[in-house]
């Protein structure tokens, strides 16, 4: 699908649909042990009890949410991972990750 975009000047560019915004997924360390997995289009956030758990949350919801990027910050909110999920290609489970 392409959309048309007329800019303030007139001019016009053709722009593809997938060039959207993707979803951004937010896993934060609480500081009280847990792991929050917050989604930029919820109002819940999903409380994990590890790190895994908060990822295989996170990547479900990027399963269905294409692109999304998700982002893993600290308890001081320092970003310490960041990954764009697309939809063209798969990626392996996380939890065959290696340290």
């Amino acid at each position: 699908m392409i959309a048309r975009l007329v800019m303030e000047d007139g001019s016009n560019r053709n722009t593809s649909a997938r060039s959207a915004d993707p979803e951004t997924v937010l896993i934060d360390f609480d500081g009280h042990g847990l792991w929050a997995v917050d989604v930029a289009d919820r109002d819940a956030r999903v409380r994990c009890e590890t790190l895994d758990d908060a990822r295989r949350v996170a990547y479900l919801y990027a399963a269905r949410k294409r692109p999304c990027e998700l982002i893993v910050r600290d308890a001081y909110h320092r970003v310490v991972e960041h990954e764009l999920v697309d939809g063209a290609g798969t990626r392996p489970h996380p939890s065959s990750r290696s340290s």
